[in-house]
């Protein structure tokens, strides 16, 4: 930021207004300012950082006492301050809230503060909207200002005592090394991932090598390269012994062939010894049976003769039961017959009786009937009155008529 002017209306110790053309100073970017005690050289920094933020440049001057105790009523207090930054120049008014003696009557009056800032084609205003903007545009607040730009009258001290996180934050602004800072920070992010990486492989390789099962007669310690060997003489010596019971498995493979070929034909011999001791079984069983199948050839020859004699009454018996047969036959064609006939016999009996209502309903019929051609006839009775009287009605009011006449 380079000043171009400030001007200054009835503010600290000026009771009229100055103006100060800080380009008349030249442009080489360093100058001083001197001056006796109470001369008013910090009001300048005031009204610059006053301008800027809206507030003075040293911690132990507040806002409100910007207001000249020397200035007549007629002239107000106000700061107008021109700077330029990155080839843009800005106009900034600003005003501070004073009271003041009012034009008509006793008393004072409250001014507000306002504040506007114009540069290029905009214009901003609001004295929150201004200080924002100005932090924006320089990019560093209201206590860096103060440290880097204008170390007022015994304040340069902060900056020395301030902490190490605040001092490194001002330098970072001074020197815009925030993307040095982000690339510190991404270059610490990787190493702790890969710190954490690095832990956790060795990690698993402790877990791994106290799980193996190590020769007595090798020596281990905590060198990697003593470890592959090692590993690998270990690993030569299992390769070989593992050759050898692959070997070993192979004659016990075919041993065991043989053991259970052999097996196989026991049981199968064992099978055979069991099915012959049944048949042994089976032939003693026939042979107790032979005296007693000899008995019963005897017996049966006895009872041929009594066969002989059975035959002819087997004979007739059998004669006769097909006669019954043929007759129990018939007897149930018969009950068909019978039974046909009986559902006709029941349905003519209904069909009789129902002949018979139907006698009595036509016997009723006629009772009405005559009935009816009784009423009937004194019916027609009625109407022959009826019609005689209307006629002699008729006849009686014509008589009426031509005897009025």
């Amino acid at each position: 930021m380079r000043p171009i002017k400030l001007e200054l209306s009835a503010f600290g110790p000026y009771k009229d207004k100055v103006e100060i053309n800080f380009d008349k100073i030249g442009s080489q970017g360093i100058f001083l300012i001197t001056g006796d005690t109470g001369s008013g050289k910090t009001t300048i920094f005031d009204g610059i950082c006053f301008a800027l933020f809206g507030t003075a440049s040293g911690s132990r001057r507040e806002t409100n006492s910007f207001r000249s105790d020397f200035s007549s009523d007629d002239v107000s207090t106000y700061v107008h301050f021109s700077f330029q930054h990155k080839d843009v120049v800005y106009y900034l008014e600003r005003v501070p809230r004073y009271y003041r003696k009012k034009k008509r009557g006793e008393g004072t009056t409250l001014v507000s503060g306002d504040a506007s800032l114009r540069y290029l084609d905009r214009v901003i205003t609001g004295d929150k909207n201004v200080t924002d903007k100005c932090t924006e545009i320089l990019g560093m607040n209201i206590n860096q200002f103060r440290q880097i730009v204008m170390i007022a009258q015994g304040e340069f001290m902060e900056l020395l005592y301030a902490k190490s996180k605040d001092r490194a934050e001002i330098l970072r602004h001074i020197f815009d090394t925030g993307i040095y800072k982000d690339i510190s920070d991404r270059l610490k992010d990787i190493y702790l991932k890969k710190k954490r990486e690095y832990e956790d492989s060795k990690l698993s390789i402790n877990n791994n090598l106290s799980s193996i099962i190590w020769k007595d007669n090798l020596n281990i310690d905590d060198n990697i390269t003593t470890i592959m060997n090692c590993l690998e003489k270990q690993n030569s010596e299992d390769s070989l012994l593992e050759n050898n019971l692959e070997v070993s498995r192979g004659k016990l493979d075919k041993k065991l062939s043989h053991l259970i070929k052999d097996i196989s034909e026991g049981k199968l011999l064992q099978e055979s010894k069991l099915n012959l001791s049944d048949e042994k079984n089976k032939l003693s069983m026939l042979l107790l049976k032979d005296d007693d199948i000899k008995k019963k050839e005897a017996l049966l020859f006895k009872s041929k003769d009594i066969w002989d004699q059975v035959i002819p009454l087997q004979e007739l018996y059998d004669d006769r039961l097909k006669k019954y047969e043929k007759v129990i036959k018939d007897l149930d064609k018969n009950k068909l017959k019978y039974d046909e006939l009986m559902i006709q016999y029941e349905m003519i009996l209904k069909k009789y009786q129902e002949l018979d209502h139907l006698r009595d309903e036509e016997s009723e019929l006629k009772k009405q009937q005559s009935n009816y051609q009784e009423k009937l006839s004194v019916i027609n009775d009625i109407h022959n009155l009826e019609k005689e009287i209307n006629e002699k009605k008729l006849y009686l009011d014509y008589l009426t008529y031509y005897e009025k006449k």
